[in-house]
């Protein structure tokens, strides 16, 4: 089960947006993840904490790599990951392959898109060969989801995703 630092509304935008995240809302934020972890305990479910770029998600609180990083870390428990939105990385920070070696340990999906466009990997900037290798490396064998239009083709789109992380 996936969670955003916000609620979203209407195309996915946070319902309500912040100039900025105050100190308490991280001590709120962290202490509402281990009430969440306690129920996901009791049911044997596990949730995913997802990054998203500013850009397309305005005000949401928590959004960058780090941030969702750094809560999911001072959590630390088996029933919270991060659901690492390549995408989002790409976009709002970069350098995706350094940002999936520090959220390793920590990852329970991996989301990928490529940028420019949110299409499927091949048609953009980013070098998906390279970064399938690198997370395999790194031992990541977890779940990788295409989040994605397909630019054409739906069965084009997908056979696109199926090369890039086949190694």
């Amino acid at each position: 089960m996936n969670l955003h630092g916000t609620g979203l509304g209407d195309q996915g935008l946070p319902i309500q947006q912040m100039a900025h995240v105050a100190p308490g809302m991280w001590l709120r934020a962290r202490d509402t993840l281990h009430r969440i972890c306690d129920m996901a305990e009791e049911e044997g479910v596990t949730f995913t904490l997802e990054n998203l770029n500013l850009r397309e998600h305005p005000g949401c609180p928590f959004n960058s790599t780090v941030d969702v990083l750094s809560l999911v870390a001072a959590v630390d428990r088996p029933q919270l990951r991060i659901n690492l939105d390549l995408y989002h990385t790409q976009i709002g920070e970069g350098d995706v392959i350094r940002h999936a070696k520090a959220c390793q340990p920590w990852i329970g999906e991996v989301q990928v898109a490529d940028n420019p466009g949110r299409c499927e990997p091949g048609t953009g900037e980013m070098n998906w060969p390279m970064i399938a290798r690198a997370l395999a490396d790194m031992g990541y064998d977890g779940p990788v989801g295409m989040e994605a239009f397909a630019k054409d083709k739906p069965e084009d789109a997908l056979e696109a995703f199926r090369a890039a992380f086949t190694l």
